[in-house]
């Protein structure tokens, strides 16, 4: 799992050449919260360590994936 920090998106991680020297291996990319295709939020409790823990959990079990390598960039 590829997780960007606070002012990036998914997108970085292609920019930035990582992509291509993880190709035999599955990646999850994923925007933090309020970037990318991620949803808005105007409150800012939201953006706390526990939501963005729980976003990750939450992306992990709706793919059914109990154990990852987890990178991350930054916030991410």
């Amino acid at each position: 799992m590829l997780h960007t920090g606070d002012r990036g998106d998914r997108r970085m991680w292609s920019h930035a050449g990582y992509l291509e020297r993880l190709a035999d291996m599955k990646r999850i990319l994923v925007d933090h919260r309020g970037r990318g295709l991620s949803d808005r939020t105007r409150n800012p409790q939201s953006h706390s360590t526990d939501n963005y823990v729980s976003d990750v959990v939450k992306v992990l079990d709706e793919l059914g994936i109990e154990r990852t390598a987890f990178w991350g960039y930054s916030d991410g």
